[in-house]
């Protein structure tokens, strides 16, 4: 039950950005307080890929809901998950979406430190923790 309660908001956002950036009709209800943070792949959100989709995605959910988003960007060589998760931790980001499956072993770590955060990650089946979808 607890694993569930925690997952909601995750599962949550994660429908209402795909929805979002597909065009597809949501309801008009205010997420005021929620504050996504999402942790973006190598690259820019200007990648024409999954960076672009959905960072695009959030915008909309930004827009359409009231939720507040936060980016978090790797440098260059793309070594510095850690860091970006941490960014999103701070920023006091809840739930956290990390875009691909280079961040398994960040994700593992953060969720185990953060129990009460609602973490997902895009293009993964490998971190296994109760918090993270």
């Amino acid at each position: 039950m607890k694993s569930a309660r925690l997952l909601l908001p995750s599962i949550l956002v994660v429908v209402v950005a795909v929805a979002s950036a597909c065009g597809s009709p949501i309801p008009q209800a205010k997420f005021n307080g929620v504050s996504v943070g999402m942790a973006l792949s190598a690259g820019d959100r200007g990648d024409q890929g999954i960076n672009g989709l959905s960072a695009g995605g959030l915008d909309r959910a930004k827009h359409r809901l009231g939720t507040r988003i936060k980016l978090a960007y790797l440098n260059t060589q793309g070594d510095d998950r850690s860091r970006a998760l941490d960014n999103l931790l701070a920023a006091r980001s809840n739930p956290v979406i990390a875009l691909g499956d280079h961040y398994a072993e960040e994700l593992t770590v953060a969720a185990a430190k953060h129990p009460a955060i609602s973490f997902a990650v895009m293009d993964s089946a490998t971190p296994t923790a109760p918090n993270i979808t």
